[in-house]
């Protein structure tokens, strides 16, 4: 007769104290099947730009077979470009994590962090994507769930916080430095620092990272659902 107690094999609930990181990796095969009609469409557009500006400098210098040179041409540079931007992409999304502890959360975009005490947030709203992307070589975001997100951003949590570049990376201080008050001032005209899980995990409010909300801010959770309408969207 087996001695180990059966209650010990029970999971045991979290005790909201050690530390977890959630990356987009956790959701790689969701998110690039949310990309699967840019990646579709892109390289058709790509490669028709590609073809008429190759065919019309080919047929400017009168090069023989212009037309189909350029053919050739586009189709070796629209698969070269596509191939770049799939590994860049790729790159990104393991560089791009939320952490949350007893302490607060934080919001880690390739080399830029942003971070918030619990206590220090004061609101729940619509928080921008960080500008700057198209200047990014170094520091990409979440490229794939910052595609679904869009431009107009998501509900996420706003507060008096930091924002802060990984040290030694020159052009991801640039960034942050760029986007300091996107998110709005505080009474003091302190800058607002604005983070919004959506970016890392779509469904970040039925999962662990709402478990954390719920734990430590249930006055800031309340306002989310009433935001959102009691749906999971970000």
């Amino acid at each position: 007769m087996s001695s180990t107690d059966p209650a010990a094999q029970q999971p045991q609930p979290h005790d909201f104290q050690q530390p977890e990181t959630f990356g987009v990796g956790d959701r790689k095969a969701e998110s690039w099947r949310r990309l699967l009609g840019p990646i579709l469409i892109m390289p058709i557009i790509l490669f028709l730009l590609m073809w008429f500006m190759a065919a019309a400098a080919f047929n400017a210098f009168n090069v023989p077979g212009g037309s189909w040179s350029a053919l050739l041409v586009a189709l070796v540079l629209t698969a070269i470009l596509i191939f770049a931007w799939l590994k860049k992409t790729e790159a990104a999304v393991g560089h791009s994590s939320v952490t949350v502890d007893a302490q607060g959360i934080s919001l880690t975009d390739g080399h830029i962090t942003r971070s918030l005490a619990w206590q220090d947030i004061t609101a729940v709203g619509r928080v921008a994507p960080i500008r700057g992307v198209e200047l990014r070589k170094q520091h990409v975001a979440a490229a794939v769930n910052r595609t679904v997100q869009a431009m107009s951003g998501s509900i996420g949590l706003l507060g008096r916080g930091t924002l802060a570049a990984e040290d030694g990376r020159p052009l991801a201080g640039t960034i942050a430095q760029q986007n300091e008050g996107i998110w709005g001032h505080a009474d003091t005209g302190e800058p607002l620092v604005g983070i919004a899980p959506a970016e890392i995990d779509a469904n970040w409010y039925q999962g662990r990272i709402g478990d954390w909300l719920r734990h430590q801010r249930p006055d800031l959770a309340a306002e989310y659902e009433r935001q959102v309408g009691g749906s999971a969207e970000g």
